[in-house]
């Protein structure tokens, strides 16, 4: 993304060289060290978030300049939406085949790579538009193995699916 090596290297140690020590009925039980993911609490994770956010959509971007997968159009006028970001959640809008997953997922092994952060695919899922005939529906859930959502289920406790 452009930040010079010296910036790089203060954010890999700033993430790197926390340790925490747990204490037990008010007696300290020894260091250890987390081995991923960024410092909950910290005002800085945030940013860091925020920064590895707008790679995944960089590289989101990118894939759909090379026709590798695309987004979705509300009408003519727009331009497609390929993606939108919540927090730490994720929402991918996609015209799927079977070579649009394999690009998808190459795409996420790749994010991983460069970020450290992995996709959890046990919460993960996936909605279809009704109009996706149901055999093709289930080769991609197989395909990208996550949970096929469907309309009556929720998430986050709200209705997965909200009509106009």
């Amino acid at each position: 993304m452009g930040f010079c090596q010296k910036w790089i290297g203060w954010m890999q140690e700033y993430v790197t060289t926390v340790s925490y020590s747990v204490l037990v009925d008010g007696f300290s039980h020894g260091f250890f060290k987390p081995t991923r993911g960024l410092r909950q609490g910290d005002p800085l994770s945030p940013y860091l978030l925020l920064i590895c956010a707008e790679g995944l959509s960089h590289l989101l971007h990118k894939g759909e300049q090379r026709h590798e997968f695309s987004g979705l159009w509300l009408n003519r006028w727009c331009p497609t939406i390929s993606h939108l970001f919540f927090a730490n959640d994720s929402i991918l809008f996609e015209k799927v085949n079977a070579q649009t997953c394999q690009n998808l997922l190459h795409l996420l092994r790749e994010y991983s790579e460069i970020s450290g952060q992995v996709t959890n695919l046990n919460k993960s899922s996936i909605f279809f538009s009704q109009n996706m005939p149901e055999e093709l529906r289930n080769e991609i859930a197989k395909i990208l193995q996550v949970l096929h959502v469907r309309s009556q289920d929720k998430y986050l406790g709200l209705p997965a699916v909200v009509n106009r």
